[in-house]
């Protein structure tokens, strides 16, 4: 069975979307900080560019995330 350019393509994403939510996993996971952002560094430059841009990604998330629980907190009060 061939898998077509697009189902490649498809699949691509989906191994990254699946390596970027396990960094998050583990850069939220106490003690394991260090370890994501080290391995983000080196998937972003992984030789075939499977994950070119992952570290970046990472950024955006956890900044996100740290504004979303800074915003709640405060509304609680």
């Amino acid at each position: 069975m061939r898998i077509g350019w697009r189902g490649c393509k498809r699949m691509i994403k989906q191994v990254y979307a699946d390596a970027l939510n396990n960094l998050v996993m583990l850069a939220n996971t106490p003690g394991w900080k260090e370890y994501a952002w080290g391995k983000a560094r080196q998937l972003d430059s992984e030789p075939f560019g499977i994950y070119r841009g992952i570290k970046q990604d990472l950024v955006k998330i956890m900044l996100a995330q740290k504004a979303n629980s800074g915003k709640n907190s405060s509304d609680s009060e």
